[in-house]
C-alpha cells in the first residue's frame, strides 16, 4: 500500500493524498468530502505514511527538540517544564525529542546535524553553558532557537522574574517576623546575579 494505491482508490491525484497526510495544502483547495475519503481509506488500509517521505514534502519534522544537560526527572523545575511542553506540542500534533547537552553534543556540533538531518524544527535549550559560540553559530544559520531558564546575551529567551520571586521570598519571611537572613548563591550566572539583586532588593 503507497500514495499511488491510496489515490487509485479514492480517485484523486498522488499529491492530492499527500497534501492530506502532511496537513500541508499549501494553496490547492480540497474539499471535506475528498479529504475525509482519503482518510477513511488509509484507516481501512492500515497505511501510515512514511515519516522521512512526509518530511521532505512538507519540509518539516513536526518535532522540537529540548537539549538539557540534566535529565533528572528530581529537577521539579525541569519536569514541570518538559510536561508543559509536551503537553502543549502534542495539542497541536507535534512531538518532542530529548536531547543530552553535553560535551559531546557541542564537540560533534549535533546542534546543527539535528536541523541538517530535519531531525528537528526548532531548539529549545534548558541551561545553556559553554563558551556559548555555539549559539553564535545557530544564530548565525539562523536556526530557530529559544532558551529556556537562563539568559545568555541578546539570544530569545523565556525566564521567570528571579529578582521579583526573590524580593517576594524575603518579604513573605519579613512579614512572618524573620529578622536575620543569609542568602546562599548559586555561582556567577545569570540566574543567580539576578536572584542575589533581588535578595539584596
Amino acid at each position: 500500500m503507497n500514495i499511488r494505491t491510496i489515490a487509485k482508490i479514492a480517485d484523486c491525484s498522488p499529491a492530492t493524498v499527500s497534501r492530506v497526510l502532511s496537513g500541508n495544502h499549501g494553496n490547492v483547495p480540497i474539499s471535506p468530502k475528498t479529504r475525509d475519503k482519503i482518510l477513511r481509506i488509509c484507516q481501512e488500509q492500515g497505511y501510515e505514511p512514511n515519516i522521512h517521505a512526509s518530511r521532505m514534502f512538507s519540509k518539516r519534522a513536526g518535532i522540537i527538540g529540548l537539549a538539557t544537560a540534566d535529565t533528572s526527572v528530581e529537577d521539579e523545575n525541569l519536569s514541570r517544564f518538559i510536561s508543559g511542553v509536551y503537553g502543549e506540542l502534542s495539542s497541536r500534533d507535534s512531538r518532542l525529542l530529548l536531547l543530552l547537552l553535553d560535551d559531546s553534543f557541542l564537540s560533534k556540533k549535533e546542534y546543527l546535524t539535528v536541523f541538517r538531518r530535519r531531525e528537528v524544527d526548532a531548539l529549545i535549550i534548558w541551561g545553556a553553558f559553554g563558551d556559548l559560540e555555539w549559539l553564535d553559530e545557530l544564530s548565525r544559520k539562523k536556526y530557530p532557537f529559544i532558551l529556556a531558564s537562563n539568559r545568555c546575551g541578546d539570544y530569545p529567551a523565556a525566564v521567570c522574574d528571579d529578582a521579583v520571586g526573590m524580593m517576594a521570598m524575603v518579604q513573605q519571611c519579613l512579614d512572618c517576623g524573620a529578622e536575620s537572613f543569609v542568602h546562599i548563591d548559586g555561582g556567577n550566572f545569570e540566574i543567580s546575579r539576578r536572584r542575589r539583586d533581588g535578595f539584596l532588593q
